[in-house]
């Protein structure tokens, strides 16, 4: 064999090395345990109740502007809560990947939401650029989540047409 074919052939044998070790690391599905459903959807009813409560505890550092991101949080707390429903009753990975999506979406719109309109008031300006800071962190971790889940989706997709 030419060192043409050989690099060809070893071309190949790589990409079906990449392939696989896409499959077996980072698509690798962890078993799905229904009861992080039911901690997920407890947890999110607290978030509900606090987050839409909060403005009668009269808080010095909420302001009333808070309100107009009240909308944003009930409705990606609201869909983290019904995809977690779903998930106890119909959890295929592609279904998972696919409402994950959505999810994400909706939790960044939520934190960009208050990110802009960022109704807190803090007597120190370095508590308040922490928690800018944490929210551009967390509007960063959310595009990346849902980058990574459409491509989980993509690949799914990739593997099932290559069988």
């Amino acid at each position: 064999m030419s060192d043409s074919s050989n690099d060809k052939v070893k071309n190949k044998n790589d990409s079906k090395d990449f392939v696989k070790n896409i499959k077996n690391g980072l698509m690798k599905e962890k078993a799905v345990i229904k009861s992080e459903y039911i901690f997920a959807i407890i947890a999110n009813l607290i978030i509900l109740y606090i987050a839409n409560n909060i403005m009668n505890w009269n808080l010095s550092f909420i302001s009333a502007t808070f309100s107009q991101v009240l909308w944003a949080f009930n409705l990606a707390i609201g869909s983290a809560i019904i995809g977690n429903i779903l998930f106890l009753f119909y959890d295929p990975s592609w279904f998972r990947h696919l409402l994950k999506v959505f999810m994400n979406i909706l939790g960044l719109i939520a934190v960009y939401t208050f990110y802009i309109i960022f109704p807190l008031s803090f007597s120190h300006n370095l508590v308040s650029l922490g928690v800018i800071f944490a929210l551009i962190v967390m509007m960063i971790a959310f595009a990346l989540a849902t980058a990574f889940e459409v491509f989980k989706i993509f690949f799914e997709i990739y593997q099932r047409t290559k069988s």
